[in-house]
């Protein structure tokens, strides 16, 4: 499996996270969908209120990941994940027309109920991926949850005052795309604590931006990590997205 590929499957596991390791950056993306913005939500509890279709772009060192929900029901999820180095004009019509150009383009099925990644499949290389090493992690991603940021600690604009002033800043808001074109939304800002446990993000805070409209992936996630704060962020964002590659997993497997 090349390198491109072990990203890609990755980036269906984990939906929000950014992880540095020895000046290296890989991207985990952990799939949540927020509805009620009052409590804690986990990923199994709002992982339904998805629509077949949806789909969001990210951009990381010019590294353009599209993540689309190929098929969702009660008990699993299959998600594909097109990766680029070239922002085209129009996703939706560059999927369509078959990702000319993409470096990776994988599929993985996630059982909803265990929140265990089942399989993989890399329609670059034609090949099945390995995902056994990738499912404890994943599951216990699965038994987080997420706590509501009070407004007046969200990120804001310049720098803090000094000592024993008044904080006048404004907050700072990440820019929202939907279908090419920036869009006003109302924000909700969450964040969960990685439990110590010795990995690189043992007690690290993990933040996430999301729009309580139009689109329920997070739009800006950052984590602080003793090499600086990391981010990940959308470029665009969409609806009604129809891949033409097919559900192997029906096909090769029989399993649907």
């Amino acid at each position: 499996m090349s390198q491109q590929e072990k990203i890609s499957c990755m980036l269906f596991m984990l939906f929000g996270i950014i992880l540095i390791m020895k000046k290296k950056v890989f991207i985990f993306l952990l799939f949540c969908i927020l509805a009620n913005f009052s409590y804690g939500m986990s990923f199994k509890e709002q992982i339904l209120k998805s629509k077949e279709g949806d789909f969001i772009v990210y951009e990381k060192n010019k590294i353009f990941s599209l993540i689309v929900i190929k098929k969702i029901t009660s008990e699993e999820l299959i998600l594909e994940e097109i990766s680029t180095n070239k922002k085209p004009d129009n996703w939706k019509k560059w999927v369509i027309n078959g990702a000319i150009g993409n470096s990776s383009w994988t599929i993985c099925k996630i059982d909803i109920l265990s929140g265990k990644i089942i399989d993989g499949y890399s329609f670059s290389k034609r090949a099945w991926l390995n995902v056994e090493s990738k499912e404890n992690l994943f599951s216990h991603l699965l038994s987080l949850e997420l706590q509501t940021v009070a407004k007046n600690l969200w990120r804001k604009i310049g720098s803090p005052p000094s000592y024993g002033e008044q904080d006048l800043r404004s907050i700072w808001y990440p820019t929202f795309y939907l279908n090419g074109k920036a869009k006003k939304a109302n924000w909700e800002v969450y964040e969960t604590k990685w439990p110590n446990d010795s990995s690189d993000f043992s007690n690290k805070t993990l933040n996430f931006y999301f729009t309580n409209a139009e689109i329920f992936f997070p739009i800006w996630l950052q984590v602080s990590t003793s090499y600086g704060i990391a981010i990940l962020h959308a470029v665009d964002s969409g609806h009604e997205l129809i891949s033409p590659q097919k559900n192997v997993f029906f096909t090769y497997m029989g399993k649907d």
